[in-house]
């Protein structure tokens, strides 16, 4: 599509956003450039979200949320039930911010993405940029084209950089063709437990960041992880 963020659905500015048992897909731009890409859900400044129980289908970000603190006070946003499958970077080379599954963006309100299904992302099954006070649980993430599960920045609609405060647990992150889970440089005292990580083709936990906490990891092979320590 040759206009930019041609989305398939936008909640912007509202106090309550409601999303529930739709199939969205194959919105995506292809002129690249910086935060252009085409949503499948676009939830962006809203009071309370729910995005549960969609099919969403090669859109350039399956479902992105994010604030720039402009609009109505924030409160939770659940993100859950859905399946989030082949989202696609259709930009000639490639650009940052295409081909991820599930993007939470540069807020610190509460969010809860849980029970999803993610497959087959171009780039990140699920990201986490310049967020945080989020929940990560119970999610299957499988077949990326670079992490599974990414948390860090820099966050795209602020001058926030770092995810911080953050809970990943128990989520299971395979055949992913970077880290299973990658917590980069720009994180800081997130939390991570109980996750199953397998066959990904990098490092199934890696942690660049500083004061992040693992306990309680699976990895397969056992200890694919850098520093050593993050599996068990």
């Amino acid at each position: 599509n040759g206009q930019i963020a041609p989305n398939g659905f936008e909640g912007l500015d509202a106090g309550s956003v409601t999303v529930n048992k739709d199939t969205i897909k194959n919105n995506s731009y292809t002129g690249g450039g910086f935060f252009n890409e085409s949503d499948g859900v676009l939830i962006y400044d809203v009071g309370t979200a729910s995005v549960t129980n969609n099919v969403l289908t090669a859109n350039d970000v399956n479902i992105y949320l994010g604030s720039d603190g402009g609009g109505p006070a924030e409160g939770a946003w659940t993100v859950t039930g859905n399946t989030v499958d082949n989202a696609v970077d259709n930009v000639p080379g490639g650009y940052a911010g295409f081909g991820w599954g599930i993007q939470f963006d540069s807020t610190s309100n509460p969010v809860s993405i849980t029970g999803n299904t993610v497959y087959h992302s171009a780039a990140y099954g699920i990201a986490l940029t310049a967020a945080s006070n989020a929940t990560v649980s119970t999610n299957v993430v499988t077949q990326s084209g670079s992490d599974g599960i990414y948390v860090g920045g820099p966050g795209t609609a602020t001058s926030l950089n770092q995810s911080a405060g953050d809970a990943i647990e128990d989520n299971t992150a395979s055949n992913n063709k970077a880290d299973g889970i990658n917590a980069d440089a720009d994180s800081a005292n997130n939390t991570f437990s109980g996750n199953i990580a397998k066959t990904n083709t990098t490092y199934d936990l890696q942690d660049t960041g500083s004061g992040d906490v693992w306990t309680g990891n699976t990895c397969k092979p056992a200890h694919d992880s850098s520093p050593t320590n993050l599996c068990g």
